[in-house]
């Protein structure tokens, strides 16, 4: 992963070609989009998180809209989906973030607890 500087504010966008409920990974991501953990997340770090989830399989306009999005899909294809950016600038390729990933860009730590 690409190291970005983080400022008083925290974009993450995840761009994916499908919605896949059984990725682990993805389901992290919708839980730090959600607006209760945004909340508590700016008031405990007292940043602003803000969170985008693109799905291509639903609209590509996003995929279209974001030239470094739309560079990667040109030069790859969608198999270099799901890309994940951060403050406007790609930190993966091929894959999610990892749950170390995660907790370092947000500064706090994280768990997940599977069956």
């Amino acid at each position: 992963m690409e190291k970005v500087r983080y400022s008083t504010m925290t974009n993450i966008s995840y761009y994916c070609l499908n919605d896949d409920e059984n990725s682990l990974k993805l389901e992290l991501f919708k839980y730090i989009h959600s607006v209760d953990f945004q909340k508590i997340h700016s008031e405990y770090d007292k940043k602003e998180l803000t969170t985008n989830l693109f799905i291509k399989n639903e609209s590509v306009i996003p995929f279209s809209q974001n030239k470094l999005v739309n560079e990667e899909i040109k030069k790859h294809g969608d198999d270099i989906l799901p890309i994940v950016l951060v403050n406007g600038s790609i930190v993966k390729r091929g894959d999610f973030l990892s749950t170390d990933e995660m907790s370092d860009i947000l500064g706090i730590g994280l768990s997940i607890q599977t069956d």
